[in-house]
């Protein structure tokens, strides 16, 4: 895959980037380049040169690609690359995941304040039914009452907004729901999905760093995103006659 990039290189066709799961693995790679005489460069403080001149190929690792504030830049800010290959491709994705993610264990200080918060909100998405469905069946009624269930055995929290989200809000005589429950409908989940889009299209001509937390919560509030906003705008109360 070097070779690919190399004759990228050759063609004119550069800056060329080679995607690592992991540092180490950029050792690796290192090696290899320099066993087929590959002109390389890493990544330290900034991005080389001879790769934005596209002289060299860079190897470097996707926690260096994808951050919060990559060097690659963000947003609206960004170095373009013409070709980019990632070394395991699914190893590169998990990694990416798991970047973007805050894992605490259940003795953790935040995770105890994570219980405390005041509001929670279950959402049972069914998404293989279908848009002419009339009903809601005992048997998504019973899924939806075992996830709350559970819910309630593992965090006993008191304000919990649950939703299902279905293309109907008529309940079959023969199913019942054993907590409140509304339902968000084709129309609100588009509403919802269109208000996410909108919310993070605010993010596209400012780097992270220069965001602050007011001017955030102000977006959530534009958008509708906020806690009362999820309460209120995007479901409804079932029907059952």
């Amino acid at each position: 895959m070097l070779l690919i990039l190399q004759s990228r290189l050759n063609q004119k066709k550069g800056p060329c980037l080679y995607v690592c799961p992991n540092k180490y693995l950029v050792e690796q790679t290192a090696q290899e380049a320099e066993k087929f005489g590959i002109g390389y460069v890493t990544i330290d403080d900034s991005l080389p040169d001879e790769f934005l001149n596209s002289e060299k190929i860079l190897i470097t690792h996707v926690q260096k690609v994808f951050n919060g504030k990559s060097k690659f830049g963000v947003g609206g800010k960004f170095q373009k690359v013409n070709t980019v290959i990632l070394d395991d491709s699914h190893a590169c994705i998990d990694s990416i995941n798991d970047s973007f993610k805050i894992k605490v264990n259940n003795e953790h200080q935040l995770y105890k304040k994570l219980l405390q918060l005041n509001d929670y909100f279950i959402f049972e998405c069914k998404s293989k039914v279908e848009d002419s469905r009339k009903e809601i069946t005992k048997t998504e009624t019973g899924q939806m009452n075992n996830h709350c269930g559970w819910f309630d055995q593992e965090y006993n929290a008191e304000q919990v907004k649950r939703i299902l989200i279905i293309p109907t809000k008529n309940v079959s005589h023969q199913g019942n729901f054993t907590h409140h429950v509304e339902i968000m409908r084709k129309g609100k989940l588009k509403l919802l999905r269109d208000n996410v889009k909108s919310f993070f299209k605010e993010f596209k001509d400012y780097q992270l760093d220069e965001i602050s937390d007011y001017k955030i919560q102000e977006w959530i509030q534009i958008h509708k995103l906020d806690v009362e906003s999820l309460k209120s705008e995007y479901s409804e109360d079932y029907y059952q006659k």
